[in-house]
């Protein structure tokens, strides 16, 4: 097997199943979205998951650090790659809590309520 070519056994296996220009091309590192993607009009649609209450009740990230990173977005301010980083974290961490833990809790109460 190649050194620091993990994928060219997968390479092998995928001969004649997909086109050569696919199956000898470089490896592509995926991107998440930049975080500046999520603010203008994508904006409606996550306002609620950074808001200040909805930060304080999932409990895991501090609301006022949330505001600013937000605020730097919104405002337009030069941004980093640890800030596009640590938006979309909170962002992704937040979709997860949001759909998961929350949701895991609603039906726990409504079968106790039961």
């Amino acid at each position: 097997m190649k050194v620091l070519d993990q994928k060219h056994l997968l390479k092998q296996a995928a001969h004649g199943l997909i086109p050569e220009s696919i199956r000898k091309r470089h490896k592509q590192p995926y991107r998440s979205p930049d975080g500046c993607s999520f603010f203008g009009s994508a904006e409606s649609e996550i306002a609620d998951m950074l808001s200040s209450d909805q930060i304080k009740r999932n409990a895991i990230f501090d609301p006022q650090t949330v505001a600013a990173l937000a605020h730097k977005f919104r405002s337009g301010s030069n941004t980093s790659v640890a800030d596009n980083m640590a938006i979309v974290g909170i962002l992704s961490t937040q979709v997860l809590v949001d759909r998961f833990v929350n949701l895991r809790d609603h039906n726990r109460r409504e079968k106790i309520c039961r």
